[in-house]
């Protein structure tokens, strides 16, 4: 009786590996690079709660309550959407004064073509609200709260160069505002990467624009 028992135990586990699907040789030599690590922080998007709920990491983890910013109350549009407006905003600064200002200047050979500012901003607005969102699904509230303030205090002073440069046409004082930006800049790179290493990547193209527009901010000023 024991060995039909062993027998049907070996049937049954023979069945059961045979329903597993194998993985093949190239699903598991698959790289996991940036792209994919991106991919799998927004599929993870869908698990979330929503409402007051608390977040996927727990109430256990932040020790925070309802209606707390643990929640999917701001999902990831949110954050661009905040990003965006900021720019909007600085937009107003800019036109049409601001730019018959800016063309009568004399500048530098490293100024690139005046279309291309737009779709450069774009992108590094939508980088830095979709970086801001992974450090908040990743993160406890208090840890969050600085990543957020410095989010919010970097628009801030972005809005502040376009009304220096642009609307009182003030190159010198754009360009001590600009180093304010590299540096908040800079705290907000250092903090989203300890918590998530592709959350700081997306901010390096903002860090090296950023660099490349105080040096060009520098060259108007004494050219002018």
């Amino acid at each position: 009786m024991n060995e039909e028992f062993n027998e049907e135990k070996k049937v049954g586990e023979t069945q059961d590996e045979q329903t597993q699907a194998p993985q093949s040789p190239e699903e598991n030599a698959k790289p996991k690079g940036f792209w994919y690590g991106l991919f799998a922080t927004f599929r993870r998007e869908s698990d979330a709660c929503t409402g007051s709920e608390c977040c996927t990491y727990g109430k256990e983890t932040c020790g925070c309550g309802d209606m707390s910013c643990c929640c999917e109350t701001f999902p990831w549009f949110g954050f661009v959407a905040i990003a965006m407006a900021s720019g909007w905003i600085a937009n107003l600064f800019m036109q049409p004064a601001g730019y018959e200002w800016f063309r009568a200047l004399n500048h530098p050979e490293c100024s690139p073509p005046s279309w291309l500012f737009l779709p450069v901003w774009l992108v590094l607005y939508f980088l830095l609200g979709t970086s801001v969102w992974i450090s908040r699904r990743l993160t406890d509230c208090s840890r969050f709260t600085r990543i957020f303030m410095l989010f919010a205090f970097l628009l801030l002073l972005q809005i502040v160069w376009c009304y220096s440069f642009f609307y009182t046409q003030n190159p010198f004082g754009a360009f001590i505002d600009l180093v304010w930006v590299f540096t908040v800049l800079l705290l907000l790179f250092l903090s989203s990467i300890k918590i998530s290493r592709l959350a700081g990547i997306l901010l390096l193209p903002q860090v090296i624009w950023t660099i490349y527009a105080m040096i060009l901010n520098y060259q108007i000023w004494k050219l002018n």
